[in-house]
């Protein structure tokens, strides 16, 4: 297992974030990639677990980096907008919570 964490810069509805994704696993045991979104000041916005694509063999670095190449270029980003926009109007106060299947993402 790795425990490396890659970093993606991102901007979305005007303002940057920073995402960072790393290997880990679910809080029943099974394992998963683990992307955090945090804001310009470092506070977590979204959390987000991605099914790895192969439960036989669930990490591989270049799956890791091929999760980083899809986050900012996917359909999860309607959702994740929708989280930073509750979260701008004040309606959003803990860090939104996603549980994607790699595909989805």
């Amino acid at each position: 297992m790795s425990d490396s964490i890659h970093v993606l810069p991102f901007c979305r509805l005007g303002q940057q974030y920073q995402c960072q994704a790393r290997y880990g696993f679910f809080r029943n045991g099974m394992p998963c990639y683990l992307l955090d979104i945090l804001d310009a000041s470092g506070q977590p916005v979204v959390v987000a677990q991605v099914h790895p694509r192969d439960a036989a063999q669930p990490h591989r670095p270049e799956e890791l980096v091929a999760l980083m190449a899809r986050v900012a270029d996917s359909d999860w980003l309607r959702g994740l907008d929708e989280v930073l926009a509750r979260r701008a109007r004040g309606e959003l106060a803990l860090p939104a919570w996603f549980n994607l299947g790699f595909e989805q993402l």
